[in-house]
């Protein structure tokens, strides 16, 4: 018994060794496949193409014919995807997760190839046409802006509807799909979530940090300006209802009108008014006789 759970563990510990080996390879073509694609140049000895030039890929002449039929033949968005599914794969083997239906994600890889370059030719011909770009790796044309065409023809004669829309059918669902097959091939977990997160963060915070300097040059200093010419005008309104009421204050008021006759009391004891009649009478004065020394 204990035999037996000595060889499992050590199984366990083989298939984590040969998952991590495998996790490190197809993040190493996944990152090479990403290479290839952005050192393409269609002037290289490659694809289709006849130079005694050295090539200036960084594969050097195998990554020179596989950028070519990658990019000329199938386009760099069915290459885009592609490698973000490797990598994806990659993490979820070095985290030891399981992908789910793995056989069947394996064929539908290679309809998302073929779907992802139909939509993805469609999305580089309008951005070519409305921005009048001219990078080499949207402006080939292979097998993918073939088979739109021909695929295109045959939509139209169908429907009996132009090219153009029979063009934007094709296009525009077959990059519908090809996004749904990228996310179901994913088999995205929150181990992997939390890592795309960790990457794409500072890439994102840069755009980020920019868009909130443009945002408070351009509106929140705007709205404050208003803000402070309005509390002024507030402020300066208050300034004047304040000055109005010293003023009234400082003014002396009119003197109003009694209608009723003013009672004066008269506190003075009863003897002292008998005292007063008897030895001063009405019209005699009171005088009073002094001694000099």
């Amino acid at each position: 018994m204990v035999k037996k759970d000595q060889e499992i563990e050590g199984n366990l510990v083989v298939i984590g060794i040969i998952k991590k080996i495998l996790s490190t390879l197809l993040l190493f073509f996944s990152i090479s496949l990403m290479a290839i694609m952005l050192t393409f140049n269609s002037t290289d000895k490659g694809w289709g193409v006849v130079s005694d030039k050295t090539p200036t890929n960084l594969y050097n002449e195998i990554g020179a014919w596989l950028s070519g039929i990658i990019v000329k033949e199938l386009g760099v968005f069915p290459g885009f995807l592609l490698s973000l599914i490797l990598v994806i794969w990659s993490l979820k083997l070095f985290n030891n997760s399981k992908i789910t239906f793995l056989k069947i994600k394996l064929l539908a890889v290679f309809l998302l190839i073929s779907l992802s370059s139909l939509g993805g030719t469609y999305l580089e011909s309008i951005l070519v046409k409305t921005f009048n770009l001219n990078f080499p790796l949207i402006i080939q044309r292979g097998l993918s802006e073939w088979l739109l065409l021909n695929f295109s023809k045959g939509i139209s004669n169908f429907l009996d509807v132009d090219l153009i829309t029979s063009e934007l059918i094709i296009g525009a669902s077959s990059l519908v799909i090809s996004l749904i097959l990228f996310i179901w091939i994913l088999s995205l977990g929150s181990a992997e979530i939390k890592f795309l997160k960790f990457i794409i963060r500072p890439l994102i915070m840069p755009l980020v940090w920019i868009f909130n300097v443009f945002y408070n040059l351009f509106f929140v200093i705007q709205k404050n300006n208003e803000n402070i010419i309005m509390k002024s005008e507030s402020e300066l309104s208050l300034f004047h209802r304040i000055k109005n009421k010293l003023l009234n204050l400082n003014q002396r008021k009119k003197p109003k009108i009694r209608k009723n006759p003013i009672l004066i009391k008269n506190n003075e004891p009863i003897f002292k008014k008998i005292f007063d009649i008897i030895f001063f009478p009405p019209g005699n004065k009171p005088y009073f006789i002094t001694t000099e020394r």
